[in-house]
């Protein structure tokens, strides 16, 4: 008996320290061929982290609860307390696939999932919240989390393709059967402090809506929304900017709306961008977007806000450009003068310089200011416009003041959930709701804020 505990607890020293030698979200060992064709530019590569608890799945290919403090080591031996947000974790391979059960108020700083791991929260159930790095190593899964928290970060999803997705409000029972190795959330929000970064790497994607709370989220990989419920949208909200590096693209992955939404809207004070100064683009990034055409002409496309921001930082304007153009993984629309195309809205300051155009209907950039309309000299023009470059702009009519979530809408819980771990980091942000009873109009159906009382019919 003596000799066979003996012989388990060897192997589980010898498993732990084996796991944590190979590159991990904690340990990510940039100068490994692991990390070879990657921008050496990256914002996470200068973030440095103070030394942290290493907890390891102690039963790789059995699952178990995420909060239970027995079901993982530390330092080789059972720990005697669970994850939290300065906790590092690390689910070694398998050869059989094992889920760890997660839900709303768990935390932990780096994620580490190798072959056959999973951490699989739940909608209903709320996600999971990652802190620092996240790395799912190939035939790793993940599913509902969420990213807050200072510094500079990547989320890096190894062998992700685009496929079929499935929503569940409890989660994915099994993730590598019931859903793509891409799909990673439903709706998903990021909210990074102050001058914090994640940046995403490898294909992504969620099933809904996502919404950039607050820091800069940047893509050099594919990010995808709305991929089971045909609806979503990607939302930019204020201090928060989305950045697109060399190779990288944002696209809906049903490109046209059940809704009839814009797929992808940058609110007041919030920014869209093509590399950064510290940063600039070397290669074409691409925002891809669907089309309506005849009676639904005017929705899906891009919607961006007055007091909104649009810049290119570029080496080479004529070849390194920030593309605004079509979702070509759903076939390339037939861009005509039947109102078929791109349409795109800018109410706020946008610099067009570094912007290629391509696949717009005729009349389909409406701009408010007239000074955005004198740049199309300086943007570039793709072969697949439904005019010439002058015929392709016209005046913005729509509301440049909206918000598919305003902040009296009871879905603006998720942003509101990042703010509030703001709060709590001693960040200085308003996390309150509109007063409660309040009643409102929303997408042509009657709302109810938080706490609001729903007339009997």
């Amino acid at each position: 008996m003596v000799r066979s505990s003996l012989c388990i607890l060897f192997g589980l020293l010898f498993a732990a320290t084996a796991v944590a030698a190979d590159p991990t979200a904690h340990g990510p060992q940039y100068e490994t061929k692991a990390w070879a064709g990657m921008d050496d530019r990256a914002a996470y590569r200068t973030q440095s982290w103070p030394k942290a608890r290493l907890l390891v799945w102690a039963t790789p290919g059995k699952g178990g609860s995420f909060r239970s403090a027995g079901s993982w080591l530390e330092g080789g031996k059972r720990a005697s307390k669970g994850p939290d947000r300065e906790t590092d974790i690390l689910l070694p391979a398998s050869d059989k696939p094992y889920v760890v059960n997660s839900r709303r108020g768990d935390h932990c700083r780096h994620v580490t999932l190798r072959r056959n791991a999973g951490v699989v929260a739940g909608h209903a159930g709320g996600p999971f919240t990652a802190w620092g790095n996240v790395w799912v190593h190939d035939g790793g899964r993940v599913h509902f989390i969420d990213i807050v928290g200072p510094g500079h970060t990547f989320f890096r999803l190894d062998g992700g393709e685009f496929g079929r997705f499935r929503f569940t409000p409890r989660g994915l029972p099994n993730p590598w059967k019931d859903s793509c190795s891409a799909h990673i959330h439903h709706k998903m929000q990021v909210t990074k402090f102050n001058d914090g970064s994640v940046e995403f790497l490898g294909n992504l994607a969620v099933g809904d809506e996502f919404y950039l709370s607050r820091g800069r989220m940047i893509v050099s990989g594919e990010f995808r929304w709305s991929g089971s419920a045909g609806k979503g949208v990607f939302e930019v909200f204020d201090g928060a900017t989305l950045e697109l590096q060399a190779g990288g693209a944002v696209a809906p992955h049903r490109p046209r709306s059940a809704m009839r939404l814009f797929n992808l809207n940058i609110y007041k004070g919030g920014t869209l961008r093509g590399g950064s100064p510290q940063r600039p683009l070397t290669g074409d990034a691409f925002i891809r977007l669907g089309t309506e055409g005849g009676a639904n002409s005017g929705v899906s496309g891009l919607y961006m806000a007055e007091g909104s921001t649009l810049r290119v930082h570029t080496k080479d304007p004529a070849k390194a450009r920030l593309a605004l153009t079509a979702v070509a993984h759903a076939g390339e629309p037939e861009a005509s003068g039947d109102g078929q195309g791109l349409d795109l809205q800018f109410g706020g300051d946008a610099a067009l310089k570094g912007v290629l155009f391509d696949y717009v209907r005729v009349g389909g950039i409406h701009v408010l200011d007239d000074a955005v309309r004198k740049q199309a000299a300086d943007a570039a023009f793709g072969p697949h416009n439904a005019g010439r470059p002058e015929e392709l702009f016209s005046k913005m009519t729509r509301d440049p003041k909206v918000y598919y979530h305003p902040r009296k809408y009871y879905r603006f819980n998720r942003v509101m959930e990042g703010l509030g771990q703001m709060k709590k980091f001693g960040e200085d942000v308003d996390v309150t709701y509109p007063s409660s009873g309040k009643v409102f109009t929303h997408q042509g159906k009657t709302r109810y804020a938080p706490g609001a009382k729903k007339k009997n019919k």
